[in-house]
């Protein structure tokens, strides 16, 4: 069974680009396009990981950050924003996340990062249940 992303990214071209990618290395994206999209897919996790925009048609992504942030922390959900805007990145510190990523991304790098803290995660949950 694949592993669940969540991305919250309002960008067609992008969601698709994110889709494919996250597929090819093995992984099941589940794509969400505003807040309140994001709010419906969220009771289909648990997620290993969340790749969340900052901009949305109907908010900022900080509101979803507030809003979910605690319960994905309690799934050991790894979260990771990526906006154009690098101001949210000491915001976002402040939440929780794990990682901020500047736009324009490169999927090598997505890749390279997905792996190491989902990498992390699993060694985590391995010590913690030992």
């Amino acid at each position: 069974m694949a592993v669940k992303i969540l991305v919250l990214e309002d960008d067609p071209q992008l969601q698709e680009i994110l889709e494919r990618a996250l597929t090819r290395y093995g992984y099941q994206p589940v794509i969400a396009g505003s807040l309140a999209e994001g709010d419906e897919k969220v009771s289909g996790g648990p997620y290993a990981a969340l790749l969340c925009d900052m901009r949305l048609p109907d908010g900022n992504g900080l509101t979803f950050l507030k809003k979910h942030g605690e319960d994905f922390k309690n799934a050991g959900t790894q979260i990771v924003v990526v906006s154009a805007e690098p101001q949210y990145g000491d915001l976002t510190a402040e939440l929780g996340v794990d990682f901020f990523l500047t736009k324009p991304i490169s999927l090598q790098m997505l890749s390279t990062l997905l792996s190491r803290l989902l990498g992390l995660h699993t060694m985590n949950n391995e010590i913690v249940d030992e």
